[in-house]
């Protein structure tokens, strides 16, 4: 029979609750802000813990016939069932392993170790040493080139970064709004990434303390997080990722991250206290720094070493198209392919997708094409611009003499104006006499009292 608890007993365990509930928030904001690829084991570690102590609590509680409210967040959602593996067919070997990359295509995400990659090996290799070296990097490319995968294999356990003693932090834009986010995600995202015996010093020790308590965290933070790095035994050097960073410069952005501040105080941070960063973004950081509407500017981009994600070369398409799978694509099928995604490898994906459904279904090129433009349309054509046409001799002369002619009408016009009662012809005929009125005084053929007199009679301007 379970002891009864005195009312203090009671709400000391309430109260417990409470504060493990908050902490479980914290971890799991802090597993939102930063990518589930490279989750830290401290906020996995974190997260379990705060679980099991609220499991305890609410039994105790329940077991002095107290109600306690159930939160979502307080057990871990259910993961979504496989699919289920088909039945072996009839020339499958039984206990041999399933056929690798049934389906080798992955159109719609990132691609993340060990899949294989096309056409990056060496451009892993050359930014895996600018970062070992030191060197803050800026990623390059348009939409669905690849940037994210290319960090997964960057940071991969075998990756390029390999052996050098560097612990990072990947950071989830779309869980991060405002700057005070920012700071606490990437401060507890290098403190928990650091080995446990690291984590266990007195200064790392303090600062994951802080970090967590869901405290407003600012720059300050990082920056003692970052001496504490460099205070380190073995030497750790501190590396934040981040995806689609252009989000954070875009003018909607300006006023929650404090353009221009908040980028100079991560260059600083970067050029004195040894912080790597890895930013991905569609075009050159420089760009979004220097070219605003509002004519602020940034030097954040100032010591970024910048690489940029081509196409893939013919090889790597073809390579790519030709993975091992349930089916083997025809040279066909593999032209036109390319023919319909170029180089892009994420429409490449899709490509093969759409021929292995067709494939699939019995059908041929046709019907995979029209399954590809499902997912990546035509573009729609450019607004036809007629060329400005280029006038010769004749053209000139053509215009010259539409001028003369033209401008005896518009003499008898402002004559018109003077005078009253005519009409178009009229108008015409007494401008084109004042044009030959003023060349005969212009070659001193008649005298210029003449020719006044001659005008004044003409629109009656004459006395008597």
């Amino acid at each position: 029979m379970t002891a009864m608890l005195t009312q203090d007993e009671i709400d000391q365990l309430v109260a417990r609750l409470r504060t493990y509930r908050r902490t479980l928030a914290h971890y799991l904001q802090q597993r939102a802000a930063l990518s589930s690829s490279f989750e830290p084991p401290g906020v996995s570690a974190g997260i379990r813990e705060a679980r099991t102590q609220i499991a305890q609590l609410k039994a105790a509680l329940r077991a002095q016939h107290i109600a306690v409210e159930e939160h979502p967040d307080d057990v871990e959602s259910l993961p979504v069932a496989p699919e289920p593996t088909p039945p072996p067919t009839p020339n499958s070997v039984a206990g041999a392993p399933p056929s690798p990359h049934r389906m080798p295509f992955a159109p719609s995400r990132p691609l993340v170790p060990p899949e294989p990659i096309f056409g990056r090996d060496h451009l892993l290799q050359q930014v895996g040493r600018s970062l070992r070296d030191g060197q803050s990097v800026n990623l390059v490319g348009a939409k669905a080139l690849g940037k994210t995968s290319l960090i997964n294999y960057l940071l991969a356990e075998d990756g390029p970064l390999r052996p050098t003693p560097i612990c990072w932090a990947v950071l989830n834009l779309d869980a991060i709004h405002q700057v005070g986010q920012f700071y606490a995600a990437a401060a507890t995202g290098l403190l928990l990434a650091l080995p446990a015996e690291q984590q266990r010093q007195p200064a790392p020790a303090a600062l994951i303390a802080e970090a967590t308590s869901g405290s407003v965290a600012d720059a300050e933070l990082l920056r003692r997080v970052l001496s504490a790095y460099a205070r380190l035994q073995p030497i750790v050097l501190p590396l934040l990722a981040i995806d689609n960073f252009e989000k954070l410069l875009r003018p909607t952005s300006a006023q929650a991250f404090h353009f221009p501040t908040f980028f100079d105080d991560l260059r600083e941070m970067r050029q004195t206290r040894r912080l790597l960063m890895l930013v991905a973004s569609d075009e050159r950081i420089e760009r979004y720094c220097t070219e605003r509407r509002d004519g602020l500017t940034s030097s954040f981009y100032d010591g970024l070493m910048v690489y940029h994600l081509p196409e893939l070369a013919p090889s790597d398409a073809e390579a790519l198209l030709l993975q091992p799978g349930r089916h083997s694509l025809t040279n066909a099928e593999v032209r036109a392919a390319r023919d319909w995604a170029g180089g892009h490898p994420a429409h490449l994906q899709i490509a093969g997708t759409a021929l292995y459904r067709a494939r699939d279904e019995g059908s041929g090129l046709e019907q995979a094409l029209r399954y590809y433009r499902d997912q990546i349309p035509l573009p729609l054509p450019a607004p036809a611009q007629v060329a400005p046409q280029r006038r010769g001799v004749w053209g000139w002369l053509r215009h010259a003499l539409a001028w003369l002619l033209s401008l005896p009408k518009h003499l008898g016009q402002l004559i018109k104006r003077i005078g009253s009662g005519l009409d178009a012809l009229s108008a015409w005929i007494f401008g084109l006499f004042f044009v030959v009125v003023v060349l005969l005084v212009v070659f001193g053929v008649i005298p210029l009292e003449q020719a006044r007199a001659w005008l004044q009679d003409m629109l009656g301007l004459g006395g008597t």
